[in-house]
């Protein structure tokens, strides 16, 4: 018990001793006041040129409205009094538009009684008449004639010509809303004598409806498909030729891919016309003909196709025949 009360004694003189050599670690100093944050004397010239410009605008503002007082000028939307008409100018105008009048009408007296000297009128009989172009005598290219060499072909170049170059023409229309145009395609029939065979059929007998285009493209191609009879020269082996026709050098050029044969079980022959020269198509397609006239009328049907070749209206062939001249 004694050594307990001994003890306690001792720990609390170390712990009075420990209070009083204690030292605060808390800073409890005042800041420190910085006189600049309250003066603000970087910016008084800034202060000062506010204040002046206040001043000169608050003036002015004063000015004005004296004026306006003094004056009753137009912004007094409460004025009482009438204000002065200005005098109508339309006598002015009046007289002015008399006197042009009658200018004119001196003016149109000489004219009526003034007798011409020079004789601008001309005999027809004198006048030059022109000249009829004569069509260019159509050349035979030397391949044809080597590949066609045991065939007995017309020496007048216009059977030739109708032979070889056929010309066939097709008026398109937007169904039940506006026409678009009539094209002219001439056929090249070394290209593929069956499929421009199929074609001349087609506008001979004016079967319309066995030609339907199926997608656009804008800016390549429009494909359409030919319905083909049972017994059809194109459904056996074809006989084509890839350098009839230069893909890169025309726009409006007709087509068909080299795959023809997968698609004419069902009796289709899948073709295409094309937008603009493409000459990527070279030795992939056969082109067998190209739009001569129309190509304006071919180029508006561009806007009638999607990005995926779906056509937003129908197109379709109201018209076709065959040019015999």
């Amino acid at each position: 018990m004694l050594i307990t009360e001994e003890f306690h004694k001792i720990a609390l003189e170390k712990h009075r001793r420990r209070l009083r050599e204690a030292k605060a670690i808390v800073d409890h100093k005042p800041p420190i006041l910085h006189v600049g944050n309250f003066s603000r004397f970087s910016k008084l010239k800034d202060d000062v040129m506010t204040f002046v410009e206040r001043n000169k605008t608050n003036a002015e503002l004063l000015v004005h409205l004296n004026e306006i007082f003094r004056t009753r000028g137009a912004t007094n939307s409460f004025r009482t009094t009438e204000t002065a008409l200005a005098a109508s100018n339309l006598p002015i105008r009046l007289r002015e538009l008399y006197k042009i009048e009658m200018e004119n009408m001196e003016m149109g007296k000489r004219i009526l009684c003034t007798k011409g000297e020079l004789k601008t009128w001309q005999d027809p009989t004198k006048l030059r008449k022109p000249k009829k172009r004569r069509p260019a005598k159509f050349l035979v290219p030397h391949g044809i004639l080597k590949k066609y060499s045991q065939l007995k072909l017309p020496e007048d170049h216009k059977k030739l010509k109708l032979v070889l170059r056929p010309m066939v023409w097709m008026e398109l229309e937007v169904k039940n809303i506006r026409p678009l145009g009539r094209i002219a395609v001439q056929l090249y029939t070394e290209a593929a004598p069956g499929v421009v065979l199929e074609f001349m059929k087609l506008c001979r007998e004016e079967k319309t409806q066995k030609l339907e285009f199926v997608r656009l493209f804008p800016s390549l191609w429009l494909e359409g498909t030919l319905r083909l009879p049972d017994k059809s020269l194109v459904s056996r082996p074809l006989e084509y030729d890839k350098r009839a026709l230069d893909h890169g050098r025309y726009a409006g050029i007709l087509s068909f891919s080299l795959d023809h044969l997968k698609y004419h079980k069902k009796g289709l022959f899948y073709f295409a016309i094309s937008f603009k020269p493409l000459g990527v198509l070279n030795g992939k397609r056969i082109g067998f003909g190209r739009v001569v006239e129309g190509l304006k009328s071919l180029k508006s049907i561009e806007v009638y196709g999607t990005k995926n070749g779906k056509l937003t209206k129908e197109i379709v062939v109201s018209k076709c025949g065959v040019d015999v001249k």
